[in-house]
């Protein structure tokens, strides 16, 4: 696992993803970066992000839904998965979700 992906799901389980929405992110990723790695590393990575994103709409046809997991997944690398700091003063974290010990309390 590379450092980048290592820190990006540790930063997902943090702001309390889903294991299903990690699992997607993931592999939105992966597929991002096998899709570009054959060819010339000149590209930014911008660039390459809104190629494939085209790339899944026009050749590939797949469905919108896709191409916003997609784009969701790239934002969220770009956002938070490269940054080199991990919480900085001001940085607000998402509250952990409450998980009741015996469920609903009778009331």
């Amino acid at each position: 696992m590379t450092p980048l992906r290592k820190r990006m799901i540790e930063e997902m389980e943090l702001r309390n993803f889903a294991p299903k929405t990690i699992e997607l992110y993931v592999d939105n990723v992966r597929k991002v970066r096998q899709a570009f790695s054959a060819k010339a590393r000149s590209c930014s990575g911008r660039n390459r992000c809104g190629q494939y994103l085209v790339h899944l709409v026009e050749e590939r046809k797949l469905a919108w839904g896709t191409y916003n997991q997609a784009l969701a997944a790239l934002r969220y690398l770009y956002r938070w998965g490269t940054q080199a700091g991990r919480c900085r003063p001001g940085q607000s974290r998402p509250p952990a979700r409450a998980t009741p010990a015996g469920g609903p309390q009778p009331g």
